[in-house]
């Protein structure tokens, strides 16, 4: 898997993808939407393994109460997380993302995401500017770089500038492509 972003502001937040899945460097899925809506106020999106983030999210799809907020997932998500890598039963080493957006406990809107490199839970980052935050994964060196040029243009709304940072990665990056899914929560 390629690339997700959350963005989000103080009163809305944003979740998108590329479609294209790859394994073993070939493409197997083009329409695949790397998020799933956890409740009304919260979107989980994962890049890396697929299956460990579809499974990640299943779980979290059907435990997470309906009255959660971002806060209480980032922290469950960890704790999740270091208890699924950390059992010495788990042979395959995974690497995986985890990008949370949605409301905080003061009803404003954030970001944040855990990573797993080789089975080990990394410290869990947020990535915070002035009045809006910003969260992605993706196989491009710059990526971040670029989703930040595009993000802080200050024409055209919002979607239109996500959507063509991903547009410019798919040029630069074979396994990202231009099947966009994105949702605001």
């Amino acid at each position: 898997m390629s690339i997700v972003i959350a963005y989000a502001e103080k009163d809305f937040g944003i979740m998108a993808s590329d479609g294209r899945v790859l394994e073993n460097n070939i493409v197997i899925d083009e329409n695949y939407q790397k998020y799933r809506r956890l409740n009304n106020s919260i979107i989980l999106g994962y890049a890396g393994e697929r299956n460990t983030g579809e499974l990640i999210s299943k779980i979290f799809s059907t435990t997470t109460s309906p009255h959660a907020n971002i806060d209480q997932v980032y922290d469950d998500l960890v704790n999740k997380c270091t208890d699924v890598f950390s059992n010495k039963l788990l042979r395959r080493k995974c690497t995986v993302q985890f990008i949370l957006c949605g409301k905080d406990k003061y009803g404003n809107y954030g970001c944040c995401c855990v990573s797993i490199v080789d089975n080990k839970v990394q410290a869990a980052r947020s990535i915070s500017y002035p009045q809006k935050m910003i969260a992605c994964s993706g196989r491009v060196k710059d990526t971040l770089h670029i989703v930040e040029e595009y993000l802080s243009r200050g024409s055209g709304d919002i979607e239109h500038r996500i959507r063509s940072a991903i547009r410019r990665i798919s040029r630069l990056d074979k396994s990202v492509n231009n099947h966009i899914f994105l949702e605001f929560v």
